[in-house]
């Protein structure tokens, strides 16, 4: 998987080895650095979006993380895009959030935000045949020292 920013999925996520986009986006690859902060919480998405659906798709994605980077507590997001295995889903999302706190308010927050300009996410991720799953996740520790 490649480490993206939402504006970084136009033309496929296709990079050039200097990690620019082709075509007229630049692809900017940032570190999320998960676990480094026990308190951050991280909301991740799974999405199996048909070819057909994919420009709306990534275009309502880029304006939701677009709107996700104004809100506080906002600590980062990623965008990765499958390239290879066998996972049926083909893009993964990963926003990371200051606390429990912040990731409840920003939900709250883009469900209105949404209703203001009359998008209905439900009805449009069916209109586009797009399958996904959510979670919220904490960081765990794996190493014996605490």
């Amino acid at each position: 998987c490649r480490v993206q920013t939402p504006a970084g999925l136009a033309n496929g996520g296709r990079t050039t080895p200097d990690g620019d986009q082709k075509g007229s986006r630049t692809m900017k690859n940032f570190p999320l650095e998960i676990g480094s902060h026990p308190e951050h919480v991280y909301r991740i998405g799974l999405y199996s979006v048909p070819r057909a659906s994919r420009r709306a798709f990534e275009h309502a994605l880029r304006r939701s993380a677009d709107f996700l980077r104004t809100l506080p507590g906002f600590r980062g997001h990623v965008v990765l895009e499958k390239s290879g295995g066998q996972s049926h889903y083909d893009i993964t999302t990963i926003a990371a959030w200051e606390s429990e706190e912040a990731l409840s308010n920003a939900a709250t927050a883009m469900r209105d935000h949404q209703a203001s300009i009359g998008f209905d996410l439900a009805a449009r991720l069916a209109e586009w045949g797009v399958t996904f799953a959510r979670g919220d996740y904490l960081s765990r520790r794996t190493d014996a020292s605490k």
